[in-house]
C-alpha cells in the first residue's frame, strides 16, 4: 500500500480549529479555512463562520454538510422569530435552537458549533454571549 494515500478504512480526520472569545467590548470568533477529509484537501478557502442574524454568528466544525444544514435551519427559524415578534432574536435564543436541533439529532450529526454574538440582554458580559455547542449540546 502506498503510504502517501493512507488507509481508506481509517476514521476521517476533521481537524478544524474554531475559537470564540468574549471580552468587555464584545465577542471575537475565529476559524481556519481549510476543508479536508483525511489527507485530501477539498477546499483551501472555505468560510466556517456563518451569519445567522445581523448580530449572531456560528463557527462550524466537523461534517460540513451537517453543520451547514443546522446553520440553515437555525437561520430560517430565527428569521421567522424576528418576523413574528417584531424584534431580533437574542444570542441565547439562537444557542437554544442549535442545542435543540443538535441534541434531537445527536445520533446523526457529526458537528461542533460555537454560537456568538451581541444583543441588548445582559448575560455573562454586558451585551455579549458565547456558547460552545458540540453534539450533544448544553447551554
Amino acid at each position: 500500500m502506498d503510504p502517501s494515500v493512507g488507509d481508506l478504512n481509517s476514521p476521517h480526520s476533521m481537524g478544524t480549529t474554531i475559537i470564540g472569545v468574549t471580552y468587555n467590548g464584545g465577542v471575537v470568533l475565529g476559524a481556519d479555512s481549510r476543508t479536508s477529509t483525511g489527507v485530501y484537501v477539498a477546499n483551501r478557502a472555505s468560510d466556517k463562520i456563518t451569519q445567522l442574524t445581523d448580530n449572531v454568528y456560528v463557527c462550524r466544525s466537523g461534517s460540513a454538510a451537517d453543520s451547514q444544514i443546522v446553520s440553515d435551519y437555525v437561520r430560517y427559524f430565527l428569521h421567522q422569530h424576528t418576523i413574528q415578534l417584531g424584534q431580533p432574536a437574542t444570542v441565547k435564543v439562537a444557542a437554544n435552537l442549535v442545542r435543540l436541533l443538535s441534541y434531537n439529532n445527536k445520533s446523526m450529526l457529526q458537528t461542533g458549533l460555537i454560537i456568538g454574538g451581541w444583543d441588548k440582554v445582559l448575560f455573562f458580559n454586558p451585551g455579549t454571549d458565547l456558547v460552545s455547542s458540540p453534539t450533544p449540546v448544553t447551554v
